[in-house]
C-alpha cells in the first residue's frame, strides 16, 4: 500500500510540472464525461421510459395508398382517419 501513495505523489508532482499538459487532459476528460452524461441521458428516456398507453403492442401506422402521386403510400391525415367507418 505504501508503493501505491509514492506513485500517486509521484504521479501529482509530474501532472503539476506539466501544468499545460494537465489542463488540456483534465479539460478533455471532463468534456467526454459530459458527452457521456447527454448521450446516455437522452437515450435512457426515449428508449428505456415506457410509452404512456395502455397497450402499447396494439399501436399501428396508418398509411393512405394514393396511385398517382410521387409518393405512393403517405401518412394519413386525422381528418381521413375520423371519416372511415367504424
Amino acid at each position: 500500500m505504501r508503493t501505491f501513495f509514492q506513485d500517486i505523489r509521484y504521479a501529482l508532482r509530474m501532472l503539476a510540472k506539466n501544468a499545460g499538459f494537465t489542463r488540456i487532459a483534465v479539460l478533455m476528460l471532463a468534456r467526454g464525461i459530459g458527452a457521456n452524461t447527454a448521450i446516455f441521458s437522452v437515450l435512457t428516456g426515449v428508449l428505456f421510459k415506457p410509452l404512456l398507453v395502455k397497450a402499447p403492442e396494439e399501436l399501428v401506422n396508418v398509411y393512405s395508398f394514393k396511385s398517382g402521386d410521387f409518393v405512393d403510400y403517405a401518412p394519413m391525415s386525422y381528418p381521413d382517419y375520423n371519416a372511415f367507418p367504424r
